[in-house]
C-alpha cells in the first residue's frame, strides 16, 4: 500500500464499497487515515468522479454490511448527498436494492432529502416494481414530488406500463403538473414515440381519470399534441373519453405567435453572423 499514490488509494477503497469488501475498506480506511484524520472523516471526504462517496456506492451496489458499518459504526450522514443531488437511499432505490433501501429507511433515510429526484420516482423510472410497492409500504406519498415531477411522471415518461399501474392503484394524481407545464400524459406523448407501450399507458391515465381537455402553457391540448405527433390511437382514446375535437381560436394565435418569434429570433441571429 505505500506505493500506491493518493488517487490509486481512494480508487481501492471506493471499489472495496461499492464490492463490498468491507474487510479491505476499513483497512484502507484506517491506514489512510492514520495520520490523524480518522477512518469516519477518510470515508466522509473520498468521493469518485461523478461525486458518489463510500456510502452512495454501497447502497447503490445493495452492500448492506458496508451499509451498516458506515452508519452505525462511524455515524456518516445516511442522508447525504453527491455531486448529483442525489442521496444513498434514492441510489438503492434506482438500482433496485430493496435491501440496502429498508435499512437506510430504518436508520433515518429522508426520502425527501433530494430534491432533484425521489425514490419513488428513481424506482419508477427504471422499473423496479419490488422497490416502488415496499417504498409505498413504507408511507412514502404516491404523489412525491420533486424537481423532474413524481414517480408517475417518470413512469410516463419512460412508458413504465407496470409501475404506472401500481402507482394509479395506489391513487396517484393523473393530473398532477411538473416543471409548471407538464401532466404524465402531456410527458408521455412529447417522447414522440408511436410504440404500443405508450398507448397503453395514455389508456391507463386517461382510465384513471386524467383531464382529457387539459391545456398546457404552450397552448397544447393532448387533441392538439396527438394531432401533431401523429397519434391515432391516442386520439381516439381521448375523442372516446369526451375531448373537445376544436382547436380553440385563441390556441391557434398562440401557435402563430410562436412561429413569429422563431422567425424574430433566426432573423437576429443571422444579423449578427
Amino acid at each position: 500500500m505505500e506505493a500506491m499514490g493518493k488517487q490509486q488509494r481512494e480508487e481501492v477503497l471506493l471499489r472495496a464499497a461499492s464490492d463490498g469488501n468491507l474487510r479491505l475498506l476499513k483497512k484502507m480506511a484506517r491506514w489512510m487515515g492514520s495520520g490523524g484524520q480518522g477512518e469516519a472523516a477518510v470515508l466522509a471526504a473520498v468521493e469518485d468522479g461523478e461525486g458518489g462517496r463510500p456510502l452512495h456506492l454501497a447502497a447503490g451496489a445493495g452492500r448492506v454490511e458496508v451499509c451498516r458499518y458506515l452508519v452505525e459504526d462511524l455515524r456518516l450522514d445516511v442522508n447525504q448527498l453527491n455531486c448529483q443531488g442525489h442521496t444513498p437511499l434514492y441510489l438503492s432505490a434506482y438500482f433496485g436494492r430493496a435491501a440496502a433501501a429498508t435499512y437506510l429507511l430504518d436508520h433515518g433515510a429522508d426520502p425527501l432529502a433530494s430534491k432533484l429526484r425521489s425514490p419513488l420516482y428513481g424506482a419508477a423510472m427504471q422499473g423496479h416494481c419490488e422497490m416502488l410497492e415496499m417504498l409505498l409500504s413504507r408511507g412514502l406519498d404516491v404523489d412525491l414530488n420533486s424537481v423532474q415531477g413524481t414517480a408517475l411522471h417518470a413512469a410516463a415518461c419512460y412508458k413504465q406500463h407496470g409501475m404506472m399501474k401500481i402507482l394509479l392503484e395506489h391513487h396517484a394524481d393523473p393530473n398532477k403538473v411538473c416543471y409548471l407545464n407538464n401532466t404524465p400524459l402531456s410527458l408521455a406523448m412529447r417522447q414522440r414515440d408511436m410504440s404500443t407501450e405508450l398507448l397503453e399507458c395514455a389508456k391507463l391515465l386517461i382510465k384513471a381519470g386524467a383531464d382529457v381537455n387539459f391545456i398546457d402553457l404552450d397552448g397544447d391540448s393532448y387533441v392538439t399534441v396527438a394531432a401533431k405527433f401523429g397519434y391515432p390511437g391516442i386520439m381516439k382514446c381521448l375523442l372516446d373519453a369526451g375531448a373537445n375535437p376544436d382547436i380553440p381560436d385563441e390556441v391557434r394565435f398562440i401557435h402563430f405567435l410562436h412561429f413569429l418569434l422563431s422567425l424574430i429570433i433566426i432573423y437576429f441571429s443571422c444579423v449578427h453572423c
